[in-house]
């Protein structure tokens, strides 16, 4: 029983770091726990006139105080590391959840009306740089692109040369609606390259003339920048007399082939085709007046089909970037 019961005692002087006094005569000792050593301190009692009673509190030897005060150092400096490491383990914690991870880098499919080649071409190194992601060009006719990717052509991303295109696909369901965005505007450019056939002045007179012998435009049915050279031709009242000289290509870079290598003398192109060397200092030029046909807005949009949508949102807003937006200016195009 007295065991147990001192037992007891000590489980209380463990968990309420209490003091236990005991007399046995002729000591006295007081017990208690220190840093998880259990201490007896034991002093004789003092007679007294009235009665055994105990000292003041006796002083440990030096040896014992010295080895507490140099424990009770070592503990307090073992605590304050401690305190230390799991602070700064939780405010490592806490800043690493909060720093967004880093987006995986992807390659991404875009499929491009072809005026935009070679402006998408000059935006694939910064958007890289910029995103790490790389970019899987595919060219083509507006019409055609967007009739592809109706069949589950595996693109990530379409650049139109239109909205018709972008917002017919949106229609049926083939595109994300709010990624809709007009990255670009299209001005049209009447062209050859002979130096000497026309200038800025006198370009509707030779047409009016009737003396060439075809104009090229791109099939206006499937490239909008055919569809603008038709308008454009109406504008002017001279669509009826020249509709049989008009030849047509399939998209409005067979059409500058087609100029460029002689088998047409003069047609309609982008402007954006004739700002690349050598036909930016060579041909005969006249930039279209807007007012002659309907504005070229040049539309992007994700295809929902997509496997690689975050990628696909980067570079759509890259386009918007301000960045982007010079690059595309200095290519001919115009922007918001």
């Amino acid at each position: 029983m007295v065991l147990q019961g001192f037992a007891q005692a000590m489980r209380f002087l463990h968990s309420f770091h209490a003091q236990l006094t005991v007399v046995i005569k002729p000591f006295i000792h007081q017990v208690r726990f220190i840093d998880g050593f259990l201490v007896d301190r034991a002093a004789f009692l003092t007679p007294s006139p009235l009665g055994c009673c105990p000292p003041s509190p006796p002083a440990p030897p030096l040896t014992l105080l010295a080895w507490h005060q140099w424990h009770d150092r070592k503990n307090t400096r073992s605590r304050i590391a401690m305190v230390y490491h799991v602070l700064s383990g939780f405010f490592l914690f806490a800043l690493l959840i909060t720093i967004p991870t880093p987006a995986k880098a992807e390659t991404i499919t875009i499929a491009t009306a072809s005026n935009f080649l070679q402006t998408l071409k000059k935006l694939q190194v910064p958007f890289a740089k910029k995103s790490g992601d790389k970019l899987t060009i595919i060219t083509g006719a507006s019409g055609a692109l967007t009739n592809q990717i109706i069949h589950g052509a595996p693109f990530d991303v379409f650049l139109s040369a239109d909205q018709k295109h972008p917002q017919l696909l949106v229609k049926k369901g083939f595109a994300i609606p709010a990624s809709l965005i007009t990255y670009a505007y299209g001005r049209l450019i009447l062209w050859s390259p002979d130096d000497k056939l026309f200038d800025p002045i006198n370009a509707v007179a030779v047409l009016k003339a009737g003396k060439i012998s075809s104009i090229a435009i791109a099939n206006p049915a499937l490239a909008p920048y055919g569809l603008a050279a038709i308008q454009t031709l109406r504008s002017l009242n001279l669509y009826s007399r020249l509709s049989s000289k008009i030849v047509h290509g399939n998209n409005i870079a067979q059409t500058f082939t087609m100029l460029a290598t002689g088998a047409a003398p003069i047609g309609f192109v982008a402007r954006s085709q004739t700002t690349q060397p050598p036909w930016n200092t060579t041909g005969s030029h006249w930039l279209v007046p807007d007012l002659l046909y309907q504005p070229i807005r040049q539309t992007g949009v994700i295809v929902k089909a997509s496997p690689h949508q975050p990628a696909a949102k980067r570079f759509m807003a890259f386009l918007q970037s301000s960045q982007a937006k010079w690059i595309i200016k200095l290519s001919g195009y115009g922007t918001e």
